[in-house]
């Protein structure tokens, strides 16, 4: 049975849900480390284990085709497996308050030279691919420059509206669906209450 030391949450909001697919297999002297996202959206993995560690699962994972992986032996001779990767997976948030919620969500990583209204489009169908529902909600740690919070992104399945909210990576976006994290949009502080006031169009989007 693998041991495994708790994630480390993004500002106690974000723990990461990976798991290996069905039928990978892991020795059971293998033991992680860590496992941490962190505030600019890079994930790290460090398996440690007696043997080789070449053919753990992770390195077959589409999650990493964009990451850093390294092997070694130490001067004990344990196998180390450092993988370090932008997140673009699902994640479980949790609501704040008189009660606190799990919210399945999905954090999206932003490269260099993205539009942020594509990046949305993409998560949101990543969204609706892992949680067979479309988001309503996407949230920035800080909007670009001439888009508002509360705005309305028009998509072709669903409406998001695009909210400030300090607990999200740098360079990251999440999107997640209201309905099914409370039933109804009893949403709440840091990010997570929706103004009652209009809300303008998306119409900046396209060139952010």
């Amino acid at each position: 049975m693998q041991k495994v030391i708790p994630a480390t949450r993004v500002a106690g909001t974000c723990d990461g849900g990976l798991k290996p697919p069905r039928g990978a297999t892991s020795m059971t002297d293998e033991l992680v480390i860590q496992d941490a996202i962190d505030g600019e959206g890079m994930r790290t993995l460090h398996v440690l284990s007696l043997g080789s560690l070449e053919g753990h699962w992770i390195l077959q994972s589409p999650v990493i085709q964009d990451g850093e992986v390294q092997l070694y032996v130490d001067e004990l001779k344990m196998h180390h497996l450092v993988v370090k990767w932008p997140v673009r997976e699902p994640i479980r948030g949790f609501l704040r308050g008189a009660e606190q919620i799990e919210w399945p969500m999905m954090l999206w990583a932003l490269q260099r030279g993205d539009r942020m209204s594509e990046q949305i489009k993409v998560a949101a169908e990543a969204h609706h691919s892992t949680f067979a529902t479309w988001p309503d909600f996407a949230w920035m740690r800080h909007l670009p420059s001439g888009v508002e919070d509360g705005m309305v992104v028009s998509l072709e399945h669903a409406e998001v509206i695009l909210l400030e909210a300090e607990w999200v990576p740098r360079r990251c976006l999440c999107v997640g669906n209201g309905r099914s994290a409370v039933g109804s949009l009893r949403l709440m502080s840091q990010g997570l209450a929706v103004a009652a006031r209009s809300r303008p169009a998306a119409e900046e989007l396209n060139d952010a």
